[in-house]
């Protein structure tokens, strides 16, 4: 789930939102981290 919300924030949602994240540092890292993190308490 964490892998989807990264990919769909680096390749749609970044370009959208006019977001210049070179190294994609938020969308695969701190994008990835909240979402894992909300997902560990999701039976």
């Amino acid at each position: 789930m964490a892998s989807l919300a990264c990919f769909w924030f680096v390749t749609g949602a970044k370009s959208r939102l006019g977001f210049d994240d070179t190294a994609d540092g938020f969308g695969i890292h701190l994008l990835g981290d909240m979402v894992g993190s909300l997902g560990t308490a999701l039976p």
